[in-house]
Order: C-alpha cells, then sequence, then structure tokens
C-alpha cells in the first residue's frame, strides 16, 4: 500500500512539473519589448534595454521567497562575471515584497544589476503557481528563447545558457579549425581578393572589424591575432 501512495505521490509531482514546463514553454517567442516599468530605486525602465545586449537574463523574484533570493547572489555573479549581458531582476511585488523591501535587500546584499517591478506584461508570461524563482533567457529584439521554473544552483549553469544563445564574437578562425594562424589571414585574403568564396560561418568567425565583409582589415587584424599582437 505504501508503495502504491509513493508512486501516485512521484506521479502526481512529474505531472505538475510537466504542466508548469509547458506553460513556460509556451512563453517562448513571445515578444517582451514592449513593457514599460520601474526599477525598485524609482527609475523608468522599458524592452529598449534588450537592445542593449546580445542577450539577457531576466528572473522573478520576491523578498519572501529564499530560492529566489538564493538565485539572485547567482545572478549578480553573472553579472560581473559577463557584463556585456543583461541582468535583470524582475520584482513580484505584494503587501511584504515592495520595491523599498527590494532595494533594502539589494543594497546590504551587494546586488547592483537593475530589479524592475513586475508589470502586466510581465506578469501574463509568468507560469500560474506560486513557485519561483521563474528565469526567462530574452533575446536583442526582446523575444523570450528560454524559459524555466526551478531555483539554478551555480552562476555557472546560467553563464551556459547565456552563452548558448549570445551572438558569436568574431574570433578570426576563418578556417574554422578551432586555432588562428597565419593561415586564417591568408584565406582572409584570398576572399577579400575575390579568389575565393565565403561561407556564412567563415563571415561570422572572419570578419573581425566588423562591417559585414571579409576585407583587406580583416585580414591584417587576424595575421596580429595569429601574432599574439591583439
Amino acid at each position: 500500500m505504501m508503495k502504491c501512495i509513493t508512486a501516485l505521490a512521484i506521479t502526481v509531482c512529474i505531472l505538475a512539473v510537466s504542466v508548469t514546463a509547458a506553460g513556460l514553454r509556451a512563453q517562448i517567442g513571445r515578444d517582451m519589448s514592449g513593457f514599460t516599468s520601474e526599477t525598485v530605486d524609482g527609475n523608468a525602465i522599458d524592452g529598449s534595454v534588450f537592445s542593449e545586449h546580445g542577450i539577457s537574463v531576466v528572473m522573478f523574484w520576491a523578498t519572501w521567497s529564499f530560492p529566489s533570493l538564493r538565485q539572485l547572489a547567482l545572478m549578480q555573479q553573472v553579472h560581473e562575471a559577463r557584463p556585456d549581458f543583461g541582468v535583470y531582476g524582475a520584482l513580484l511585488t505584494d503587501a511584504t515584497s515592495t520595491p523599498a523591501a527590494a532595494l533594502e535587500y539589494m543594497s546590504s546584499h551587494g546586488i547592483t544589476f537593475p530589479s524592475f517591478v513586475c508589470e502586466e506584461q510581465w506578469l501574463s508570461a509568468a507560469d500560474g503557481s506560486s513557485f519561483i524563482p521563474q528565469t526567462f533567457i530574452v533575446n536583442s529584439e526582446g523575444i523570450i528563447v528560454e524559459a524555466w521554473q526551478a531555483e539554478f544552483t551555480s552562476a555557472a549553469a546560467i553563464l551556459e545558457r547565456l552563452a548558448a544563445w549570445a551572438p558569436m564574437q568574431p574570433d578570426g578562425d576563418i578556417t574554422l579549425n578551432g586555432v588562428v594562424t597565419t593561415e586564417d589571414a591568408l584565406v582572409a585574403m584570398r576572399i577579400a581578393m575575390d579568389m575565393m568564396s565565403c561561407t556564412p560561418a567563415m563571415l561570422a568567425h572572419g570578419d573581425v572589424n566588423p562591417d559585414g565583409v571579409i576585407d583587406a582589415s580583416d585580414a591584417l587584424l587576424i595575421f596580429r591575432i595569429s601574432m599574439g599582437m591583439v
């Protein structure tokens, strides 16, 4: 009998997680660029902030939620490790989780990334359950590309998911072999002189200036990279 009860409990938990995951998956592709709110310290903020970063992460939190407070500290580590990534908190407000209480907590715990009051558009993106944190990855156009309802347990895990979506920075490896050598510079020069064609992958790695084409300036810069001069 006990085994049956245990099995039933596990099944219910699995179904609950599945429903929750499905609820958040439904938000993938949703455009959040039009949101308008205010940070907990009273500054205006809107969806244009996403265009300032290649990729951003938004986390729902409240001052009474210990799981979200633990992840808030991890988000700060992400913010410090990769300032090029957008890191934002979305505060769920109630009688105790107020902007003033959030600001006090952030100030006393060294949380320096922006946290805004969760408004109607973000509230509608949240899963209906009371569990937080809920975490969203948003691209530079303000589109949700991934979402979770679970507590991240390391900053590295958050960074890994962000890096998977971040636009690649051109590194000069135009030969796509994992290293940058003088051969990459020679290939770039051949492309610049129309002596060979350039694939999208080669352009993504070789346009180090960047201006949308592979030209002589890219070849020179790649040569300098290969020689350790950059």
